[in-house]
């Protein structure tokens, strides 16, 4: 009876001073002041094992092997050059201001897979500025941006500006 008196009485405890931290305004949640980083940390972490699950269980369809590695790029430059910039084009002035910073897609798709952007372009990441796509693209749409999105880090700025010409 006293190990659960002693648990309850610590989780109560706990559960008061979370409350507290929640209602105290003490949190600054400006876009221009960092996270701590075990904040940063925590916050990664859940997306990284949140998506990952997710983006396993998407079935590639087979019409995807075929799809042009540019044929999305007039689509990426109408809604995610202007965050993620892309290849010879600097993002937005406006996404320097975002917290957490847009990810410069040339870099962070190398080590991800077509369906893990796939979701990622369809369900959008809360809290991070990152709209989900699903209610305005089709799904052939989504995974002609997927494919062009993995083919960012080795697509040269001619390149690019010509696929979005076309």
């Amino acid at each position: 009876m006293k190990i659960f008196l002693t648990v309850f009485s610590t989780l109560l405890v706990l559960m008061i001073l979370f409350l507290g931290f929640i209602f105290s305004g003490i949190y600054n949640v400006a876009a221009g002041k960092p996270d701590a980083p075990a904040i940063v940390w925590v916050l990664k972490t859940v997306r990284r094992n949140s998506i990952r699950p997710r983006a396993d269980k998407v079935a590639i369809p087979a019409y995807v092997k075929d799809v042009p590695a540019y044929t999305g790029f007039s689509r990426f430059h109408e809604t995610c050059e202007p965050c993620h910039g892309a290849p010879g084009v600097q993002q937005a002035g406006f996404a320097k201001g975002m917290y957490p910073h847009p990810p410069d897609l040339m870099k962070s798709v190398k080590d991800l897979s077509v369906r893990h952007i796939f979701w990622v372009i369809r369900n959008g990441i809360k809290t991070t500025g990152m709209p989900s796509f699903e209610k305005t693209l089709t799904d052939k749409e989504l995974w002609s941006l997927a494919v062009s999105v993995k083919h960012l880090p080795v697509t040269s700025p001619r390149e690019y500006e010509e696929a979005i010409k076309k």
